[in-house]
């Protein structure tokens, strides 16, 4: 697989109406930082998270389209999960430490998007940002910080190392700590290392950004509010109507309006005439 910036420069030339670009977090230097196994080696299974703090992130609306990590202690060129799911969230925690309880969900915020889901292979290079390619997109409202998640399970173990910075929180869960890393709620504290998050790169496209909310509620007039958040769930409000309501409808129905202006049979008897008269309907 290319690099990222090779993907990127191609990107840019074939259409500048993609508007597409690049954050680098915490700057473009694939080859600094710590190496640290987490959340891609040691362990078979993982639930792992992270924080890319707003600080970083462009003031706008974005569709992110890849995110990519800088392995550099590999034992091989690729990793494989049997299952592997990414997902991301708009979030406004800036650090794990501060949560209770610390529940992964918490943070991921309440309409995360699943950006990659089911088997999974990484390749890669040493030292070079290396994207891993998202299945689809996510929606940035430009305004808040997003959380990262990653959790998987494999069969093959793999000693593969990142490069990370002080600047990006993390928290995790793996087998060493609990028998289901990957439905675990909850990270381990204290955090070992909270502060030896992933470096990482997001691609991104800046033009024709539709970004959903968090929540829709959908009430008699059906009217959508849109207030920013990622694509996420519809929540339908049921909204019952009144019985009396149904028979003021049913009045000024066509047909029982034409109903009530055909007089029964028993009107036409000569005794029965006066007393029945058609109602007038209301316009």
């Amino acid at each position: 697989m290319q690099c990222l910036q090779t993907a990127i420069l191609a990107a840019v030339l074939a259409s500048s109406a993609a508007a597409q670009g690049v954050v680098f977090n915490p700057s473009n230097t694939p080859g600094t930082g710590q190496a640290n196994a987490f959340p891609f080696g040691l362990h078979s299974e993982w639930r792992f998270s992270f924080i890319i703090d707003r600080s970083v992130l462009p003031r706008q609306k974005l569709r992110i389209t890849d995110l990519a990590f800088v392995p550099t202690f590999i034992s091989t060129t690729n990793f494989t999960a049997t299952q592997f799911q990414v997902r991301m969230g708009h979030t406004t925690v800036s650090a794990y430490s501060s949560v209770t309880p610390p529940a992964f969900d918490t943070v991921l915020g309440p309409a995360p998007t699943i950006v990659y889901d089911g088997p999974f292979t990484w390749q890669f290079a040493l030292d070079t940002w290396s994207p891993i390619g998202l299945q689809c997109g996510f929606g940035y409202d430009g305004v808040r910080s997003i959380c990262c998640e990653i959790r998987y399970w494999t069969t093959v173990l793999s000693a593969v190392s990142v490069r990370t910075d002080p600047s990006i929180k993390r928290a995790f869960t793996n087998i060493a700590y609990t028998p289901n890393p990957y439905t675990e709620a909850n990270w381990v504290t204290p955090i070992p290392g909270e502060s030896l998050g992933p470096k990482h790169a997001l691609l991104y496209q800046s033009k024709n950004i539709l970004i959903a909310a968090d929540r829709v509620a959908l009430g008699n007039s059906a009217a959508i509010g849109i207030f920013g958040g990622a694509a996420g769930s519809a929540s339908p409000t049921r909204t019952s109507t009144s019985s009396a309501a149904r028979w003021r409808r049913s009045r000024r129905s066509p047909a029982s309006t034409a109903a009530r202006r055909t007089p029964p049979r028993w009107a036409a008897r000569p005794w029965c005439r006066r007393w029945w008269a058609p109602v007038r309907s209301s316009p």
